[in-house]
């Protein structure tokens, strides 16, 4: 029992180290509270990179949820990143590229007037996906597992929002 809650102690203050290092890894996460209200749920961050490569400087956050939804049995996931590109052309290139590589799939529609162009593709059972970009910026939001707690009508609200703040 000893060693159990040892164990535990050590994770949680290594979990609260990684939390504080996320923070200063980059500021264009999400906000957990924004995580929580798009999963419906309480959730956590659980993985946070940044890189730069190329002509873009990314940062990744993924937030999962605390609990599993006992109606659907899913663990709902929600993956956030902010890419930042040398030059608009090449934010173009990117968008175009996921764009066009996925204009055959049902349930994928442009969203109007929502930074310079963007986009929105789900399957209403397994994914939600908005991809944003405003000059040279792509901001694309994820929700893996959908539940019966998520919010997509959040997930549009907060893609806005952080849109507006760029």
């Amino acid at each position: 029992m000893k060693n159990k809650l040892l164990l535990l102690f050590s994770l949680t203050i290594t979990l609260s180290g990684f939390s504080q290092s996320v923070k200063k890894a980059g500021d264009k996460c999400l906000s957990l509270s924004d995580a929580e209200k798009i999963l419906g749920q309480k959730a956590a961050l659980t993985e946070s990179s940044s890189e730069v490569k190329d002509d873009a400087s990314k940062q990744r956050c993924t937030f999962t949820a605390t609990t599993i939804d006992p109606e659907t049995n899913n663990l709902g996931h929600l993956y956030y990143m902010f890419e930042k590109y040398d030059n608009e052309l090449s934010a173009q290139n990117v968008y175009k590229s996921i764009l066009t590589g996925n204009q055959n799939m049902p349930n994928l529609q442009r969203i109007n007037q929502l930074g310079d162009e963007a986009m929105r593709h789900t399957d209403f059972e397994n994914f939600d996906l908005i991809i944003v970009r405003k000059g040279n910026i792509l901001i694309r939001l994820k929700i893996n597992k959908l539940t019966s707690l998520t919010d997509a009508s959040e997930l549009q609200t907060i893609a806005k929002k952080l849109t507006e703040s760029l």
